[in-house]
Parts: C-alpha cells; sequence; structure tokens
C-alpha cells in the first residue's frame, strides 16, 4: 500500500482531534503560502495574459490569498467554492495548456490545505489521496513532490494547533517529512530542510524520542546535507543527561573558560542569540544568573551567539559571570558557508533560544532544557 496514505489509528483520531482539540475553527497560526516543490507557490510566470483560463486561474489565486488565518472554517468553505468554480472553468477552457493545468493543480492543493487546517475532515482525506494518487501517476514527476509537500505542511500545521495536547499530528508530522525523504531522494535539500525542522519541533513540544527518530531519519537518509549535522549536534545534545559535559570557549577579552572549573558546585549555562527578539527575557535571566553566582550558590556561565562576535551584547544587563562568545549560524544554510568547527551551535545541534543547562557538582547534566523559571 502506497505509504502516504493515513494510517488507520489516524484516521480514527481525525474526528477526536477535531471535536477536543480545537480543530475546527482553529485560526492561530498562519497557513504556508509556499506549498510547492521545485516551484515557488502559485506563480502565474510563464501564463500569456490572453488565455481565458489564466486568466481565470490569477481570480482564483487572489482569492485564496485574501484569505485570513483567522477566518473560521465555514468562511474559508464559502470563498473556496468560489475559487475552486474559477479553477473548474479554467481547466475546461480551451485555452488551459499544460502551465495552467499545473498552476491549477497547485491551487487545489492550496484550497485542500487552507481548509484541512481549520479541521475539514474531508479536506484531509482529499489531500492524502491526491498525493497518493500524484505519486501512482509518476513518482518522480513535480506533481507527485508538491503534493507529497502539501501534506508534510498540513501534519506541520496540525501540529501546532494541537500542540503537546494531541501527539498524533505531531507524530504524523515527523512521520510524513520521514517518508518524503525516502520518496523523493533527489529533492535532498527539500527533504533534509522538512525532516530537521519535523524534529526541532517534536523536540519544542518535550517528545524527546520522537525527535530523536527524525534527527536519526535525517542522519541515515541524507548523511551529507548541511542539515544533518545539526541532527547530528542535536542526537548528540539529546544523550546527554546524566554524563559529564564540559563547556569551553574564549571570552570577549581571549580569556579561555570552561565549566570544568565548577566542578564541585552546581552550575547553570545560559544560551542565547542576540538576534533573538524580544531580548527582555534574556536580560531578566542575565540578572538573575548573576545574582545567583554573587550569593555563591551555584556558578553561572554564558554562551552568547552573534552575528559579530567582536560587537557589544544588545542586552542591558552586564553579567558578572563568564560569557563565551559564538558565531551565530542561525541563518538560513548555503553551500558556501565554511565547516565549523568548535562551534557550540551546531556542536549541540541548538535550536531554542533562550535555553539554560544544568550541571551538577560531578560535572555531569541534569538538564539540556532546564525552566527559567525555577532558577529561583
Amino acid at each position: 500500500m502506497f505509504c502516504l496514505r493515513i494510517i488507520p489509528l489516524l484516521m480514527t483520531s481525525l474526528a477526536i482531534c477535531a471535536a477536543g482539540c480545537g480543530l475546527e475553527n482553529s485560526t492561530d497560526s498562519n497557513v504556508p503560502l509556499n506549498i510547492a516543490g521545485n516551484s515557488t507557490g502559485t506563480e502565474t510566470h510563464g501564463l500569456r495574459d490572453e488565455d481565458r483560463s489564466s486568466q481565470l486561474l490569477r481570480e482564483a489565486e487572489t482569492l485564496l490569498q485574501r484569505l485570513l488565518p483567522t477566518d473560521s472554517l465555514e468562511t474559508t468553505q464559502a470563498n473556496i467554492e468560489k475559487v475552486q468554480q474559477l479553477i473548474d472553468s479554467a481547466k475546461e477552457d480551451e485555452s488551459c495548456g499544460p502551465k495552467a493545468h499545473a498552476l491549477a493543480f497547485r491551487l487545489q492543493l492550496r484550497t485542500l490545505l487552507e481548509l484541512g487546517v481549520r479541521g475539514d475532515q474531508a479536506s484531509i482525506s482529499d489531500l492524502y489521496h491526491t498525493a497518493e494518487q500524484a505519486y501512482q501517476r509518476e513518482p518522480n514527476n513535480e506533481e507527485a513532490v508538491i503534493a507529497a509537500t502539501t501534506v508534510v505542511h498540513l501534519s506541520a500545521e496540525l501540529s501546532k494547533r494541537t500542540g503537546s495536547h494531541q501527539q498524533n499530528w505531531l507524530r504524523e508530522y515527523v512521520r510524513q517529512a520521514s517518508i518524503f525523504a525516502e520518496l523523493f531522494p533527489s529533492e535532498t535539500g527539500l527533504a533534509s530542510s522538512q525532516l530537521l525542522t519535523a524534529a526541532q519541533t517534536a523536540e519544542r513540544f518535550d517528545h524527546r524520542e520522537l525527535a530523536k527518530f527524525g534527527y536519526q531519519k535525517l542522519i541515515d537518509n541524507l548523511p551529507n546535507e548541511q542539515e544533518t549535522r545539526w541532527a547530528v549536534g542535536a542526537t548528540r545534545r539529546l544523550k546527554l543527561t546524566g554524563k559529564p559535559v564540559q563547556i569551553s570557549g574564549v571570552l570577549k577579552n581571549g580569556q579561555i573558560v570552561s565549566t570544568r572549573e565548577a566542578v564541585g558546585s552546581w552550575a547553570v549555562v545560559l544560551f542565547w542569540r542576540d538576534v533573538d527578539e524580544p531580548q527582555e527575557m534574556v536580560t531578566q535571566l542575565l540578572h538573575q544568573l548573576s545574582k545567583i553566582d554573587e550569593s555563591g550558590q551555584i556558578q553561572a556561565f554564558g554562551v552568547r551567539f552573534s552575528e559579530d562576535v567582536s560587537a557589544a551584547t544588545v542586552t542591558s544587563a552586564s553579567p558578572t559571570f563568564p560569557v563565551i562568545e559564538q558565531q551565530d549560524l542561525s541563518k538560513p544554510f548555503t553551500k558556501s558557508q565554511p565547516e565549523s568547527h568548535g562551534n557550540l551551535q551546531e556542536h549541540y545541534g541548538l535550536h531554542e533560544f533562550p535555553t539554560v543547562w544544568l550541571i551538577d557538582p560531578a560535572g555531569k547534566v541534569v538538564s539540556t532544557k532546564f525552566p527559567p523559571n525555577k532558577l529561583q
């Protein structure tokens, strides 16, 4: 059986999620606009202005772009009905050529996505079925890639909306990202990006085993991708609990510092980035850690990631504890990006900021996700 089909357990849970998890009329986050694989969204580039089919599809695209994240399912259904009429008319028109058909297909996927993320179960099923058919027609063509990507986006959006309350969509998100990597081995860039994001999302919701599964899939299936280096780092970090660790680096004044200096007492390490906004939380944490460090109750260390390690920190606090300066690797990957050795952000696959690590007097990790509100 084709593996994009929803598993029976998930099909059973859809009604439960829609009724009990706030899926219907849920409008708390944006739907991804770009659902294409090799193409970018639903552009009309290359379609002749005089074609009636092109005009109808542009009108349909405009209506889709006017949909708001706050629109209810009922409002969206009413607007999608108009969009569907335009798509059908365009496909039936004699001027509808290959490019117009391709655009109509992407717009059709978009309508199913818009309805699906608002909890419309029929649209969810239709989207999975459409992706299955596209793959069966021609496994390696662009339509199959776009449809499978849209399924990944659907599960990603629904996992955000249900959060940690329901794990079904979060598991489905990681599963679909993994399936995509297996089905489309030539789409390495897209596959690695989707799988890394899915694993990071699972970790963000504290589902460590699911995150480990996603990271390992990325390592096994796409060993040569840039994102895989981060998956290796994240896997390394997730295995740290109960094991000794040494965080070391260079301060702004050139001095080398290490958490080994704290052996014999408790230690906390705060990781933060200058690029994150707002900085108020970081400032409060720095101030809090400074007081703790001064009291002698615990030794504090900071690791600041900055685009320019020579620049002054944007935080207003002046910590009394040592702060290791690191280059920020949070920007999108590029093939020209140099290899980095010894960078803590990549070495441990850090992606949530600010984050606090707790280390016991023996130098062993207690937590790599210590709640900041417990630093009292």
